[in-house]
């Protein structure tokens, strides 16, 4: 079981007037103490080797990046970036599948292959592995067990049809989905998982990954960045969904190139794009982008946005049927609790969830996905606290004994 907490905020952000040609202020300390990234061969990168620790502390300096929690980012900090035409770098997931940072004291050249895409949906009983900050795929009905929901924000039920696609920029032809995130990509966040069919084995596609990329200098792009989410598995009635095209967010001071940039989907039978945004002084580029990016231009040299503003919003489980829900959040579920949880036909399973800087009287939500009902939303009702920290509470229930598969907590802030 798996419990993520994700929080959509809709933020309007206002960007400086800057001086054109100007070296950008990576945020954060010690820049570039993971020292160059050059890729001259195809390169796994490997986030579950990440250190924890906080994002703005030094690097390693063996190039394993950093793990923050509290940011739900593996982020590295190189002096410069060069991957050479012909040359793909790919990722192993973090155990939190938590989206990628890279700062960039000085120059990036992307001339070959940056992939994060989302996996595709599988014909066994297990999920389809997501791209770096993208959620699973659903499972399709395998040896009497049946299909579960995608996960994710935007995850897509499991289906009695076909092709229940996962949203997120936009929403699938055949999806069930709700679009969520905003144009800034902040939080950054990846593409939700597609349901699964109830056809043998019919998993859905998982979602796209998320990265974001800060240059201090200039970014040359000739290549390519992907991030797209994954095909459904399976053919005739009762195939899965797709997962939805995932995040891609570039700031530099300078970028060009004639590359590709796609967080779109790999099936060719419809599912739901995920978002690209660029940030930079000076655009020459003359890239092709699906979907269409948004555009800040131009940027403070002082210092680049790239968390939410302080005070950010947060939620957390905090109780899972009594049990403190006192690791990662976004970590498996049963590091938090001991053993499955399961919902009895006649029982209820209480979550607490824990929020700072929320107005009580917004709607949070409570996204179940469970191992054969169909995935449900209920509503969380506020309990104590005030707009600075509160504690909310909502009820699990299931139309038959269930394993829970996932627990996601949702605000939308106006």
């Amino acid at each position: 079981m798996r419990a993520k907490n994700t929080l959509l905020t809709l933020l309007a952000l206002a960007f400086l007037a800057a001086p054109a040609a100007a070296n950008i202020t990576i945020p954060g300390a010690n820049n570039g103490s993971e020292g160059p990234l050059n890729v001259t061969s195809s390169t796994v990168i490997d986030l579950s080797k990440a250190v924890t620790g906080t994002w703005d502390q030094a690097g390693t300096g063996t190039g394993v990046g950093v793990y923050d929690s509290t940011k739900w980012a593996v982020v590295f900090k190189y002096s410069s970036v060069n991957i050479s035409a012909g040359c793909t770098v790919t990722f192993i997931n973090h155990p939190s599948n938590a989206p990628v940072v890279w700062l960039v004291q000085g120059v990036a050249t992307i001339a070959g292959t940056v992939k994060l895409d989302g996996g595709s949906g599988v014909t066994t009983n297990r999920e389809s592995a997501p791209g770096p900050g993208g959620f699973p795929g659903g499972r399709g009905t395998y040896s009497g067990s049946p299909s579960t929901a995608g996960q994710g924000p935007g995850g897509a039920p499991s289906v009695n049809d076909c092709m229940a696609g996962a949203a997120y920029g936009s929403v699938a032809p055949h999806g069930g989905g709700v679009v969520y995130g905003n144009s800034s990509i902040l939080p950054l966040i990846g593409g939700s998982g597609g349901g699964g069919g109830i056809a043998g084995g019919n998993g859905g596609g998982a979602g796209g990954g998320a990265i974001l990329i800060v240059t201090g200098q200039r970014c040359t792009l000739t290549g390519s960045i992907y991030s797209r989410g994954g095909a459904f598995a399976g053919t005739g009635n009762g195939w899965g969904g797709n997962g939805s095209g995932g995040a891609i967010r570039v700031i530099a001071d300078t970028l060009s190139g004639d590359g590709t940039m796609d967080a779109t989907f790999l099936s060719s039978y419809g599912g739901a794009n995920g978002r690209i945004r660029l940030e930079s002084n000076i655009l020459t580029l003359s890239t092709q982008s699906s979907p269409a990016y948004s555009l800040e231009q131009p940027l403070d040299v002082d210092g680049v946005v790239i968390w939410p503003p302080a005070p950010e919003p947060t939620l957390r489980i905090a109780t899972i049927n009594g049990q403190p829900a006192t690791g990662d959040p976004h970590m498996d579920a049963q590091a938090l609790v001991s053993g499955d949880l399961v919902i009895s036909r006649a029982s209820s399973v209480p979550v607490t969830i824990a929020a700072t800087n929320v107005p009580t009287n917004v709607t949070v939500t409570v996204r179940v996905v469970l191992g054969a009902d169909p995935d449900y939303t209920t509503p969380a009702v506020f309990q104590s606290g005030d707009a600075t920290i509160s504690i909310w509470l909502a009820t699990l229930v299931a139309l038959s004994p269930q394993r829970v598969s996932a627990i996601q907590a949702k605000v939308v802030l106006p």
